[in-house]
């Protein structure tokens, strides 16, 4: 729901006053170069000179044309307010010497162009308003004058939020345009770029490309100088960057934007005519926005954080303290803060942009509206309920200013959450309000039986639940279904079956938990109808997802599919309850699987363009062309064989698939739901397997061995989550710690502890449980960490984790492969950073992440004698770069990646491996990172692949998604097994432990075993703090626990040496032997 305005276009938002500085002298021109070149006190004298000849002349006509540079010279000289009574004085000068209208007119449009420039677009509109009606006193006006005037009063209705006045300032403005032959094409391209805008927030895509497109082939027409080389395509850039983004093609928006950055440094370096430089400056900041607007759409909030923290930084350097593109900046901070769940950070930055936009003159209602919409959601997440409905309800009146009557996409948005949340608070009467105006609006405006209608009865039904009307939203629910049957919906959708269906999921999930609620039997046969309609849910889900270009936004899908899962799993266990049926049992854990691995699928699939690279670029096209034609097939009327062609070829083309690429089929196509009968029979011998799973937000754990399979419910501990994080708490005492770990021990091992008869167990956990250390819970309370080598269950037990039960499978082959060991340990010492430094030359590429991560020499000092004690490789400081982490990797035993990492709960898919910046590279900016969707494109077969220093983002939200996403992308690149770390290790302590681990590893112990005896063997040996579990229990081994077959390596070669020497030595003594 938190939608960074995607792109947040420039719809023409700098006014371009081609007419004002229509009539250039050389001393004009002289003036921009010096402005340019910031010698204002040169550009001052040259202007006084001027102006005073002009005066002497009385040659207003031409005298009017420095309105602007005395405005604009005095502000770089002094402050705004002196500037704006010096432009004045001149403008009163000039009005009381002629009465021209003419004359007048250029006049109040040079005046609102400082007005412009000083961020006050309530008085730049209301000049050109005062320009407009000068305009129409002269007789010979043309079509062109009127068009450039209501040009602008568009682009600073757009500025001050009024987005229905400046659609219709465009339209006005393209009519005079038109009107009149002689219009300059130039402004006729500027009005076209407008209206682009205007239609894309009307959400009229194809309209915006026909203006986008119009406007290109007329800039196309125009004699190349910097404005139109340069400026003017950065505009169009921009616009269609938005386009490529809107479509889900993020690789194509990211570079159309990078040139229209790189296009407006070009021009803003050329000699072009200042005024539009200004503009140029006031864009680039926009585009910089625009461009963490693409990245947080893929979810890098963090990077969108940066960016837009440069902008931030640099437009307080620029513009003066009240101009409106600081708060726009301030409240875009704010929503990525709340993105990234940061919510003190959130609410500074948006009260202040609030608090700046009420002390300036102007409207500004979209962002107004927008920024309260994002408080309103801010103190929704912490609580604050009363807090919430105020700006909520301030929030609506904004929006309705601004929209003037009218619906656009994100105010629907907002009027979905702020109905529901004033349902979840038990205000019926708003939330009803709210949502039938949306509704009853949209009947309206797009008509009935639509797939408008058929979302807001949804919304109506969603709201009738959660205010416990069932029966009202069981209405609700089945008048949408009905919708999707009928043939008036189909032919007012000009769509297909399967479209239709793929909005079937969540009317259905509305139905059968509406009527779950009315039920008060729940006998067998209901709860088994109940599964029936559920299953039919996820099937249309598993069908969707071969239909990529569907997912219009991943977190709302991946939240709706995770209520239909967790609504089959509910319904499951019931029924094994009522049955002691195993088959449902089994549906259970395939449900939770699934659900587990539709998370990842969704992910990859936003990012599916930069992961499959493997894949022949032939096949992904074939794959892309395809789906465009199944996508468009509903666009064409009557047209229904090019629906059925299009699928044909799809369904062979999966066939194909299949054959020749089954891993990328497997990953991105195959059926979500994987039969579990005969998981026992997949057990390792001696091994128990421990499953954790939610169930309705109460805790089970199923136990599985080679025989059995058992279901336990835990009791329920409403802080089990603040218990864990307490526990990494650095600061915690011994008491406390001996008291958390008891109980954990208590409440999550020990009501099945009994029926566990094997040595070797692999946990997998759910949701905050994958920050539990479990090796550290202790059957009986321990006076000191010492305590914990002979009372836990890492003295008890031979522990490893997974994330799924899809991937234990004891009779899976151990590829053997040749080479032993490689490792990569960038160490991140100051040279390796200064070098850096030196090697960037814009700052806005700066890495700042990359100046503070912290040295790792011990990290150095074990690569060095791993890769001597396995006869491998190592790749140290500048050489562990990710290209050749990527050349070098694959087809080890054992792959060290001893480099900072990051895993990333809030966007699992941007989890990442930070290594050395290739300082040669020409793209320094993201060299450096391998971000979890990029793994799936290596090769990284090995038996083991260690990464220790891991430091988990977020641990509270959406725990353990990025140790999940990490774990996946590693097994799909071909790693058996990863050793990873919960959260951030002391780095001294984890390479002490990996040093022990390999020593055991090399005696041809299982990995279990061997992680086991180095943390026993580490705990022996520690002293003070250090033996806290919070410096060596985070190491984990996740994957197969099976031994490494260390290749003869020069420890053997020692021990022959040595053996050889001992027998030379003997044979020596013995020859030299007295012989009797």
């Amino acid at each position: 729901m938190y939608t960074l305005k995607q792109i947040s276009f420039v719809l023409f938002i700098f006014i371009q006053f081609s007419f004002a500085q229509g009539n250039k002298f050389s001393g004009t021109k002289l003036i921009d170069n010096y402005l340019s070149t910031k010698l204002f006190k040169k550009a001052d004298s040259i202007l006084q000179l001027q102006v005073n000849e002009l005066k002497s002349k009385q040659l207003y006509d031409s005298l009017v044309n420095y309105t602007y540079y005395v405005g604009k010279i005095a502000l770089k000289l002094s402050d705004t307010k002196k500037a704006t009574n010096k432009i004045l004085k001149f403008v009163n000068y000039i009005k009381s010497s002629t009465n021209s209208p003419i004359i007048l007119r250029q006049l109040y449009i040079e005046l609102a162009s400082f007005y412009e420039l000083i961020g006050n677009p309530e008085k730049a509109y209301q000049y050109n308003l005062t320009a407009l009606d000068y305009t129409s006193k002269i007789k010979e006006a043309t079509g062109e004058d009127y068009g450039l005037i209501y040009g602008n009063l568009g682009t600073l209705s757009k500025r001050k939020g009024n987005i229905s006045l400046a659609l219709q300032h465009h339209k006005k403005a393209l009519e005079y345009y038109e009107s009149y032959p002689g219009s300059n094409k130039e402004n006729l391209q500027i009005v076209y770029n407008s209206l682009g805008g205007m239609m894309w927030y009307s959400t009229k895509i194809d309209s915006a490309l026909y203006y986008y497109n119009k406007a290109e082939k007329v800039l196309k027409l125009l004699e190349q100088t910097p404005i139109n080389k340069y400026y003017r395509p950065a505009l169009i850039q921009n616009n269609i960057s938005a386009i490529y983004s809107s479509q889900g093609n993020v690789k194509k928006s990211m570079k159309t934007m990078e040139n229209a950055i790189s296009n407006l440094n070009a021009f803003i370096k050329s000699d072009g005519e200042d005024a539009k430089k200004e503009s140029a400056k006031k864009f680039l900041f926009q585009n910089i926005e625009n461009y963490a607007g693409i990245y947080k759409d893929i979810g890098d909030y963090k990077k969108a954080k940066e960016l837009l923290s440069y902008s931030y930084t640099k437009k307080k350097k620029y513009f003066n303290p009240d101009s409106p593109e600081l708060f726009k900046t301030k409240i875009l901070m704010g929503q990525i803060h709340l993105a990234l769940k940061e919510y003190d950070v959130a609410n500074k930055y948006l009260d202040s942009g609030i608090t700046h936009i009420n002390r300036i003159p102007g409207e500004f209602y979209f962002w107004n509206a927008d920024a309260h919409y994002y408080k309103a959601t801010v103190n929704d997440e912490l609580g604050a309920i009363d807090v919430a409905s105020g700006f909520y309800e301030k929030g609506q009146l904004l929006y309705e200013k601004a929209l003037q009557g009218t619906y656009d996409e994100i105010y629907l948005e907002f009027i979905t959450r702020a109905s529901y949340f004033y349902a979840k608070n038990g205000n019926r009467k708003r939330a009803l309000d709210m949502a039938y105006k949306a509704y009853d609006y949209v009947v309206k405006n797009q008509g009935e039986k639509t797939l408008f209608e058929f979302q807001q009865v949804l919304n109506l039904g969603e709201i009738y639940y959660e205010l416990e009307d069932y029966n009202l939203a069981l209405e609700k629910s089945i008048q949408s279904l009905s919708l999707l049957k009928d043939p008036v919906f189909f032919r007012n959708e000009q769509s297909d079956s399967i479209h239709v269906a793929f909005q079937k999921p969540q009317a259905i999930l509305l139905k059968v938990k509406s009527e779950y609620q009315l039920n008060k039997d729940k006998d067998t046969n209901f709860l088994k109808q109940q599964l029936k309609e559920i299953q039919e849910a996820i099937a249309v889900l598993e069908q969707r997802k071969s239909y990529i270009g569907e997912e219009n936004n991943l977190s709302i899908l991946i939240a709706d599919n995770n209520a239909i899962f967790e609504f089959a799993k509910k319904t499951s266990l019931e029924l094994f309850f009522k049955t002691n049926k195993e088959k449902y049992l089994n549906n259970v854990i395939s449900i939770h699987e699934s659900s587990l691995y539709s998370r990842i699928r969704s992910r990859l699939n936003n990012n599916a363009s930069a992961i499959f690279k493997h894949i022949p670029e032939h096949i992904l096209l074939q794959e892309k062309t395809i789906q465009e034609k199944i996508k468009n097939s509903a666009n064409i009327q009557n047209d229904i064989d090019v629906f059925f062609e299009a699928t044909k070829k799809w369904k062979n083309y999966l066939d194909t698939l299949k054959k020749k690429y089954p891993k990328y089929y497997k990953l991105r196509f195959a059926s979500l739901s994987e039969p579990l009968d005969n998981i026992n029979s997949k057990i390792p011998i001696n091994t128990s397997v421990v499953r954790y799973i939610y169930v309705n937000e109460k805790l089970y754990a199923i136990l599985i061995n080679n025989t059995t399979k058992q279901i336990f419910s835990l009791n329920q501990d409403n802080n089990l989550g603040e218990k864990i994080n307490s526990l990494q708490n650095g600061l915690i005492s011994i008491a406390k710690a001996s008291e958390l770990l008891n109980n954990l021990y208590n409440s999550l091992w020990k009501p099945f502890e009994d029926k566990i008869n094997t040595k070797h167990v692999i946990i997998i956990p759910d949701r905050e449980l994958f920050n539990l250390s479990f090796e550290t819970l202790t059957p009986q309370p321990i006076k000191n960490y010492k305590g914990l080598v002979n009372n836990s269950l890492l003295s008890n037990y031979i522990i490893s984790y997974n994330y799924s039960l899809l991937l234990i499978d004891k009779d899976k082959k151990v590829i053997e492969y040749d080479k032993n060991f490689v490792a990569f340990v960038p160490e991140f010492n100051d040279q390796m950073k200064q070098n850096y430094k030196i090697s960037i030359k814009d700052s806005l590429t700066l890495d700042k992440t990359y100046l503070t991560l912290l040295p790792q020499p011990f990290s150095i000092d074990l690569a060095k004698f791993s890769s001597k004690y396995f006869s491998g490789d190592s790749f140290l400081n500048e050489k562990s770069t990710k290209k050749i982490f990527e050349n070098s990797a694959k087809e080890h035993k054992i792959i060290h990646i001893g480099t900072h990492a990051e895993s990333n709960n809030i966007s699992p898919e941007l989890s990442r491996l930070i290594f050395a910046k290739n300082i040669s590279d020409e793209n320094l900016e993201e060299n450096n990172s391998l971000y979890t969707y990029e793994i799936y494109n290596y090769n990284l077969s090995s038996n083991l692949a260690i990464l220790t220093a891991c430091e988990t983002g977020k641990p509270t939200y959406q725990a353990g998604e990025g140790m999940i996403s990490l774990a996946h992308a590693f097994n799909y690149a071909g790693s058996e097994s990863i050793l990873t770390s919960l959260w951030k290790i002391d780095e001294q302590s984890s390479t002490k432990i990996v040093e022990l681990f390999y020593n055991n590893i090399s005696k041809g112990l299982p990995k279990d075993e061997a992680l086991q005896l180095a943390k026993l063997s580490y705990i022996k040996i520690a002293e003070g703090r250090t033996v806290s579990p919070q410096y060596w229990a985070g190491l984990v081994l996740i994957g197969d626990a099976s031994p490494i077959v260390i290749a003869s390596s020069k420890i053997w070669i020692y021990w022959i040496l040595g053996v050889s020497l001992l027998f030379l030595i003997g044979y020596y003594f013995y020859k030299r032997k007295p012989t009797k």
